[in-house]
């Protein structure tokens, strides 16, 4: 494999049509980073571009990519797979909701909600939660 050219893969949780979807960026360091570093250095970018750009959902806007191009990854393609039965879906809400009007955020010093603050899957309810099976039927179980 040429060390040129690293595609690193980041999964973002996004579900399109009951399957995941991958995006793959392109390194465009010169002189290339190693996989490990490639790839600490992607999941930093990313999470430094959801903040600037929003999380993506399919494919990236402009916006995403000028930002990962700013940080020296290229958008190379998506890809999309059926997500693995044996192992349960997991989320974790801990971060701080973007939008101001939904979810918990900090405001003046204190902790606040706005609209939905009984839902634990909304941004920053700090809860965790998965899909599990009870009685042949996929349920979500949520627990702080």
């Amino acid at each position: 494999m040429k060390r040129a050219l690293i595609t690193s893969i980041v999964m973002l949780g996004t579900v399109l049509t009951a399957q995941a979807s991958t995006l793959v960026w392109n390194d465009n360091q010169k002189p290339p980073r190693s996989d490990a570093v490639a790839e600490w250095a992607l999941q930093r970018d990313t999470d430094i571009c959801d903040r600037e750009a929003g999380v993506q959902r399919g494919y990236p806007t402009a916006k995403y990519k000028k930002c990962m191009l700013g940080r020296g990854w290229t958008f190379s393609h998506v890809t999309k797979s059926a997500p693995p039965r044996s192992s349960a879906s997991v989320t974790v809400y801990d971060r701080d909701s973007k939008d101001p009007d939904v979810g918990w955020h900090w405001e003046g010093g204190m902790r606040v909600c706005r609209h939905d603050c009984e839902n634990p899957e909304i941004p920053g309810s700090g809860y965790t939660c998965r899909d599990v099976q009870a009685f042949g039927t996929t349920m979500r179980e949520c627990v702080r």
